[in-house]
């Protein structure tokens, strides 16, 4: 009986005020569904129905959308801490061997003309020889270039790079102790250090006692 009357009233208020067609029907299905808390929500008008679901996939949309930026976000502030983070003696050791594990032809050295970019460093410039160079490029320390140099008997290889294109933790002069590998049958002796803005990489074909002789000033020549 309250039920009809409320319907009959509902429509009476809408007879006495012009209401577009569509939005009178929306109007009295939300009234119907506010005077009745349990009704479900498929009582609702269709048209009403029909844009929850859109509504809900568009909330799923926009917090999958927030998760994959956050996930983005995360994987390239990782790659910014593993870009910034310096490189120690080790790592600069095992970046220079597998650039010269891939050395191509080398140049005459009248065809080089950055000799004030890359110095030969002390204390090898007094004694070492300078034959031959190439272009060398490392994934973590950039663009530099490699010497084919010989003294008192050893043969070798001087690596340059700029330490402006990544940062590095080495010695400020040639290291005493070097780090040997032996590839292939081969020893090489490796030391790297800082030298101004320069990062240098000495490869000697031979042990400590080789790369010793052609390093330190106070050995005799042989």
């Amino acid at each position: 009986m309250n039920d009809s009357f409320d319907d009959r009233a509902r429509q009476a208020l809408f007879d006495s005020v012009h209401v577009p067609h569509g939005l009178e029907e929306r109007l009295l299905a939300f009234l119907a569904n506010q005077s009745d808390p349990a009704n479900p929500s498929d009582q609702l008008h269709p048209s009403i129905r029909r844009e929850r679901p859109h509504r809900q996939n568009r909330r799923r949309l926009v917090v999958a959308s927030l998760v994959g930026l956050a996930c983005v976000a995360s994987v390239i502030g990782l790659v910014r801490f593993m870009l910034h983070q310096p490189m120690d003696q080790s790592a600069v050791v095992a970046e220079l061997r597998e650039v010269d594990a891939k050395l191509g032809p080398w140049k005459q050295m009248s065809e080089f003309t950055e000799q004030e970019q890359y110095p030969v460093p002390q204390p090898l410039r007094s004694h070492v020889h300078v034959s031959q160079w190439q272009a060398v490029t490392s994934g973590k320390l950039g663009a530099g270039v490699v010497f084919q140099v010989q003294g008192r008997g050893v043969a070798a290889r001087l690596f340059a790079f700029n330490s402006a294109a990544r940062r590095v933790v080495l010695v400020d002069s040639v290291p005493q102790q070097p780090n040997e590998s032996n590839a292939s049958g081969q020893t090489v002796s490796m030391g790297v250090w800082e030298a101004g803005d320069r990062v240098y990489g000495l490869a000697v074909d031979g042990g400590t006692a080789e790369y010793n002789r052609l390093v330190w000033i106070g050995v005799a020549a042989r």
